[in-house]
């Protein structure tokens, strides 16, 4: 299977990305919600990525939620898989003590 690397740009709300949430999953899991302008709804249609498009409370903002485990099991085991990388507008790793708002890009 191959793997491609795709790169969204938007507002993002709820961003949980530094820390893994373990409210609903007691390995924990990375997620953040993202808005899609035009461009970025193009593209992730485009992709074939089958996470679900939902809409923000007046319907008229497409987000997608991104997640990703914290741990894993893999063949039998569980696999630390780390938290993502997240960069910032000039592709510079961001400090862990970053705050990300709801609405920053």
């Amino acid at each position: 299977m191959a793997t491609q690397q795709l790169y969204f740009k938007g507002k993002c709300q709820w961003a949980k990305v530094f820390k893994a949430d373990t409210k609903f999953n007691p390995q924990g899991e990375y997620k953040i919600d993202l808005f899609l302008d035009a461009e970025n709804l193009k593209k992730f249609k485009d992709s074939g990525l089958q996470l679900k498009l939902r809409h923000n409370e007046e319907g008229d903002e497409p987000y997608v939620t991104f997640k990703r485990p914290d741990k894993q099991m893999i063949k039998g085991e569980i696999v630390d898989r780390g938290r993502p990388q997240i960069l910032d507008k000039d592709n510079n790793t961001l400090p862990e003590d970053t705050v990300i708002g709801n609405g920053s890009v």
